[in-house]
């Protein structure tokens, strides 16, 4: 039975096949000595190897643990499946056969290190986005805990600036010096109460990322050696480990390394420790390269501290406001009740500080909850879209068919099952509504997505009764149009964001656009399914004789027909308001 760590175990092993990528490219090792030692040669094929080994177990797991959790976890399976598809697309494995291919010396002894470092850094971007794939699911729970949390400390903090202000107001009438400073001591121990709470937060936030960085991610140490069984498999049977020590002797090997450096220390002053020319030159080289590598995922970028080692934004006011309000106590105490305003005056400042930090952070979170919707959004729909497709080739198959030589009893049987694969559809446009409902952040597309599901649920109906003719073929052309021009909708607003980050992106405090897509893609969703409803109009009329339908399944759809042009109605007059905004 497969243990409830592995999908963090998987998270782990794909983190180490980065950072083994990353750690140990071929411009890492000085040409000349390259070409000069057959053995580090020979060290960077084998952990290249051990890094495609680690790589085609993380596959098996995918699949292993897909198939484990179909039942009790359809979606967590459902992206364990669309992360090895996406592996599968990207050709990762292919890739490292081919770096493994440039690593190894020809018969002459040359090694392609230049072709071997720009397949690597394809390798690597394909490895970073395979990685935030995976990590979607647990990011996305993540943001949403974060943004509680931050909306939970702006009301704290709107309170205080609240109760603040009352003081200060109470102190400018010239109110009883007495109570003015017991009412300033009740603000700052809010205050104090609010910082200890974040302080609290943080640790626990840190201890988090220590847990998950020692369960997931590669000890500290060198990045580029793999670990001991990726090692082992990538080296001869028999053939003993060079790079791995025992214990003992890595123990022994340490304690005399920090024996000798005490020693040769000893007496000299402290910048007498300084590195030399030479390893201050290797020093920036490497700094530069990790620079280069701060884009992949789990990296800080260069200047700042790592997320883990951050506050939480405005801590550092609410501490310059506590230490105001400690000085109005003590102006009040003296009965200075000019110069207790004027404290009360910068505490307050601050504390708007704070609460304009929050609010930034508090909107780059919802830009990234609304980036991971719009993928999550158009990554079922795609599926959506396959599993469509295929129905439809199915109904045109079994209408092809010519009535006088259809074996009744197989045609239903298999426009029946064609009719389950239609209901497998409906659960999935039913959680996507679920979704576009909860985000509230569009008029047309939970609009669009509510016809489509009577689309498939007539489709589900007329292939249930063996009904294959041109209304079906309609119903399921409508279904198909609805998913693609939904897609290009939410391709487009993916692609806006990333030229606007790739640009000079938002400015700081600037509101963002809450909308799930913009107006123009709302408005052309909503004009489809009015051209939706004219069609499918037109092909019920075409089916009867005169102007009145008799038979009562045609009437129940034009009554739905009726219903879907008011929501259409609604959906416009909504949009014209603004109401999703």
């Amino acid at each position: 039975m497969l243990s409830n760590r592995t999908p963090k175990l998987l998270v782990g092993v794909l983190c180490l096949c980065l950072t083994l990528s990353a750690g140990g490219r071929a411009d890492d090792v000085p040409t000349e000595e390259a070409e000069s030692s057959s053995s580090e040669q020979e060290r960077l094929d084998i952990l290249q190897q051990a890094i495609k080994n680690d790589y085609d177990r993380l596959e098996e797991k995918l699949l292993e643990l897909a198939e484990y959790t179909r039942r009790t976890d359809p979606d967590r399976a459902d992206l364990l499946i669309r992360v090895r598809r996406e592996s599968t697309s990207r050709r990762i494995s292919a890739q490292m056969d081919r770096v493994i291919e440039s690593l190894t010396p020809s018969d002459k002894g040359d090694v392609l290190f230049g072709d071997a470092l720009s397949r690597q850094e394809e390798l690597i971007g394909d490895l970073s986005a395979l990685l935030a794939l995976l990590q979607s699911e647990d990011e996305r729970d993540r943001i949403d805990a974060e943004i509680a949390r931050i909306q939970e400390l702006l009301k704290d903090t709107n309170r205080i600036i609240g109760q603040q202000k009352d003081v200060r107001a109470d102190t400018e009438r010239g109110g009883d010096p007495k109570d003015l400073q017991g009412d300033q001591q009740k603000v700052t121990e809010e205050a104090g109460q609010l910082a200890e709470k974040i302080d609290q937060q943080d640790a626990e936030r840190q201890a988090e990322k220590s847990d998950q960085s020692s369960e997931g991610e590669p000890k500290e140490g060198d990045p580029n050696e793999p670990s001991e069984d990726a090692s082992d498999e990538g080296k001869e049977p028999g053939e003993p480990s060079e790079k791995e020590p025992s214990e003992s002797e890595s123990s022994e090997d340490s304690e005399g390394q920090s024996s000798e450096q005490s020693q040769s220390g000893e007496g000299e002053p402290q910048e007498a420790a300084e590195p030399s020319e030479g390893e201050q030159e290797s020093s920036e080289g490497q700094s530069q390269k990790q620079g280069q590598q701060s884009s992949q995922p789990g990296q800080p970028q260069s200047g700042q501290k790592p997320q883990s080692e951050q506050q939480t934004p405005g801590r550092e006011q609410l501490e310059q406001a506590r230490e105001q309000m400690q000085r109005a106590i003590e102006q009040l105490q003296q009965e200075k009740l000019d110069e207790a305003s004027d404290e009360q005056d910068a505490a307050i400042a601050k504390l708007e500080e704070m609460k304009a930090e929050l609010e930034e952070i508090l909107r780059q979170l919802r830009e990234e909850e609304r980036k991971m919707l719009l993928a999550q959004l158009e990554a079922r729909f795609q599926r959506m879209l396959e599993l469509q497709l295929n129905i439809n080739n199915g109904t045109l198959k079994l209408d092809r068919q010519p009535v006088e030589e259809r074996d009744n009893d197989r045609h239903l049987a298999e426009s029946t099952k064609l009719s389950r694969d239609e209901q497998s559809n409906i659960t999935e446009a039913d959680k996507a509504l679920m979704l576009l409902k909860e985000d509230g952040a569009s008029v047309a597309f939970p609009e669009a997505v509510e016809m489509m599901i009577d689309n498939m649920q007539a489709v589900a109906g007329r292939l249930q009764r063996g009904q294959t003719a041109e209304t079906t073929q309609l119903l399921e052309r409508l279904i198909v149009e609805s998913l693609e021009e939904m897609i290009f909708a939410l391709q487009k607003e993916m692609e806006k964001q990333e030229q606007q980050q790739g640009g000079e992106g938002q400015q700081q405090g600037q509101p963002s656009d809450p909308q799930l897509v913009d107006q123009l893609a709302e408005l052309k969703l909503i004009r489809s399914l009015q051209m939706q409803i004219n069609r499918l109009t037109e092909q019920y009329g075409s089916e009867f004789e005169g102007e009145q339908a008799q038979e009562l399944e045609a009437l129940n759809f034009l009554r739905k027909l009726s219903q879907r042009q008011e929501r259409i109605q609604d959906a416009t007059y909504d949009l014209s308001i603004g109401k999703n905004k």
